[in-house]
């Protein structure tokens, strides 16, 4: 990830309530996210098709990565996806690598 998408995504995700509930499992993820104000969401979780400009991965990748719990999210409709942005980070910053090299026929 470049230096500026970085600072940028770091921009959106500040704003953490110090009282929050834990956010790593998916009931406390949703917590988190019901706890949040709605400025609080926008900075802390993007949807998937902002998920998918942030990695440069198509939303479908996107997708997956939630489906197999490589990255956090919560579901706010049928199909419909919040990614919490520190999960995005750190999955980005430690496996996309890895990533790349097993769905790169995929996409």
């Amino acid at each position: 990830m470049t230096g500026l998408k970085k600072e940028r995504v770091n921009e959106e995700r500040s704003g953490v309530p110090p009282d929050a509930p834990d956010s790593n499992s998916s009931e406390g993820l949703l917590k988190l996210y019901l706890a949040l104000s709605p400025e609080q969401r926008q900075r802390q979780f993007v949807d998937t098709a902002r998920a998918a400009e942030i990695s440069g991965r198509s939303q479908r990748t996107i997708v997956d990565w939630i489906s197999r719990g490589a990255i956090q999210a919560v579901r706010i409709g049928k199909r419909k996806y919040q990614v919490e942005l520190d999960s995005l980070h750190h999955f980005l910053e430690h496996h996309a690598e890895d990533e790349a090299d097993s769905t790169s026929g995929r996409e």
